[in-house]
């Protein structure tokens, strides 16, 4: 294993003193594709579904997974199919409009919507409407350009709303709907008002999680140990809080493996070990870390 410490640290640069400040990038998940004027197979839905994925990530911006606050609907409108004799054979063509709305998961407001018009021609209706769902976009300039231009109203959104939405987390909190409540918070802006009161907020919601977190971690690392996989165990056990109860456990895993590892790991489990005394005796927590366990252990 390459990696030093220093590229460890550096991974391990995720404690906030302001969590709400770095965690500032805009979260956005996704909803169902709804298909209208037309039908599609259960397959070529879940391919256009998968497209969407692909097409939101590639805007920096997806929360894939996490229940945040706005999403981006995607709707597939199928236009009549037309037939164009070409002289030998009859060509299929079949027209679409892909419109992916940015709104708020419960309802309303509406921030804004994106269309694009495709077409997929083929010797047969179902050829077509192959060949259509082949051109859908996995990347698209102007969609990235148009979710930034979104960020700017939907953190303004967020801003005015701030007050009320800090009182809809405490209410997931206390119900323990922690994911919900992270995602909630998650796209709070630092300008507002209340960008401190969210910043704790979110601190409450990892105090809360903050044991579930660490023994899910720790299994994960005990089973990359088990399978001699020591790279991902030491990222696993990087996620670890120190302050957590399970940190102790996770320290002796980190000296047991010392007697199966190459002397780089080996210096990077004492480190790291360091690092986690270091950080006990702090108020420490990570909203990156949370985050990570909210899309993977809540599946």
């Amino acid at each position: 294993m390459k990696n030093t410490f220093l590229i460890l640290i550096c991974a391990l640069g995720m404690a906030l003193g302001n969590a709400v400040a770095q965690e500032q990038q805009l979260l956005l998940g996704l909803s169902e594709v709804q298909v209208s004027g037309g039908s599609v197979t259960s397959a070529q839905k879940t391919a256009v579904q998968g497209k969407m994925r692909t097409l939101l990530a590639s805007t920096g911006f997806s929360a894939e997974a996490l229940q945040v606050p706005v999403i981006v609907q995607p709707e597939l409108q199928l236009l009549e199919p037309r037939a164009v004799e070409t002289g030998t054979k009859t060509l299929y063509i079949i027209d679409a409009n892909l419109i992916l709305t940015v709104k708020q998961r419960e309802g309303n407001p509406v921030f804004g919507a994106h269309a694009r018009r495709f077409s997929g021609s083929g010797t047969s209706s179902a050829l077509a409407m192959s060949n259509l769902i082949t051109a859908l976009p996995m990347q698209d300039a102007k969609f990235s350009t148009f979710v930034s231009e979104m960020k700017s109203e939907i953190m303004q959104y967020y801003g005015t709303q701030c007050q009320n939405l800090i009182a809809e987390s405490n209410r997931l909190v206390e119900t323990g709907q922690y994911a919900k409540a992270y995602g909630l918070l998650s796209n709070i802006p630092i300008e507002s008002a209340c960008s401190s009161t969210a910043s704790a907020a979110l601190k409450a919601v990892y105090q809360k999680q903050r044991d579930a977190i660490c023994t899910y971690y720790l299994l994960q690392a005990k089973s990359s140990a088990a399978a001699k996989q020591y790279d991902q165990t030491l990222q696993y056990l990087k996620k670890i809080d120190g302050d957590a109860p399970c940190a102790k456990e996770a320290f002796a895993l980190a000296e047991s493996l010392k007697e199966a590892v190459d002397a780089d790991v080996k210096a990077n489990l004492d480190a790291l070990k360091e690092y986690y005394k270091a950080r006990a005796s702090q108020n420490n927590w990570n909203i990156n870390v949370m985050k990570d366990y909210f899309l993977h252990a809540s599946k």
